[in-house]
């Protein structure tokens, strides 16, 4: 689907280091059984100890781990979260975006946009890797595959495109809640304050509800510009 000189620079940069392409494809004249898929980069792993599993085991931290505060503090769960400061969830939300608009910037569609998919590179600044890459298409071949995941819904008036954007809204929005089952709201935005993005929050809402990625972009532009004033009001402290 993807050839270096059909893209420009940047997107290319963005295509070969976020997303993980399939490397081979297995079955047989008539049916593909599977892919392999390269293994994600070292930074997208962590411990993790349960009570039941004995020692620590390395996972891959999908969002899920992200995007759910309630689950770690189950008994059965004896790690802490891997911790994000807020200007880390912030800096994972603006590459979140950024890389799902390339897909778009270059026809494709993801399609099956949920927190299992999506995996968190952690460091001083996170980045996203972004698995299941074989179900990325063009608009009509993912509108007819129509992959669908549960307590990840979106208007079944949407298109391709417009579901992307309504679902990456809706990724972004539980990044910053970490509430597994909230969806954008006008309502109560109280579990913004912590991350300091209630006024992204309208972004948000208006780019889950309309399937706009306009408005998405405009609410990783508003992520931006808090990234600068941060970066201002530290050089003034100095």
């Amino acid at each position: 689907l993807i050839a270096r000189d059909w893209t420009r620079h940047s997107d290319w940069s963005i295509l070969a280091s976020r997303f993980a392409w399939p490397i081979k494809c297995f079955g047989d004249n008539n049916t593909i059984t599977g892919f392999s898929m390269p293994r994600a980069p070292d930074g997208c792993y962590f411990e993790l100890t349960a009570t039941k599993r004995g020692g620590p085991r390395t996972k891959l931290l999908d969002l899920t781990y992200l995007t759910n505060a309630a689950w770690w503090r189950t008994p059965a769960i004896r790690s802490t979260q891997p911790q994000l400061s807020a200007p880390q969830r912030r800096e994972l939300a603006i590459d979140i975006i950024e890389a799902v608009s390339t897909l778009h910037r270059n026809d494709l569609a993801y399609g099956d946009i949920s927190s299992k998919n999506f995996c968190a590179q952690l460091g001083a600044t996170p980045s996203v890797f972004i698995m299941d890459a074989d179900s990325i298409g063009f608009p009509i071949e993912v509108e007819s595959a129509r992959e669908r995941t549960d307590t990840w819904e979106a208007s079944e008036n949407f298109n391709a495109i417009q579901r992307d954007c309504a679902l990456t809204a809706l990724m972004v929005w539980r990044l910053f809640t970490q509430e597994a089952q909230s969806f954008p709201s006008k309502g109560d935005q109280t579990a913004l304050v912590s991350v300091g993005v209630i006024d992204t929050a309208p972004w948000l809402f208006n780019a889950y509800s309309t399937g706009d990625f306009d408005t998405l972009l405009g609410a990783a532009g508003q992520l931006r510009g808090l990234r600068d004033y941060q970066s201002s009001q530290t050089a003034v402290d100095r």
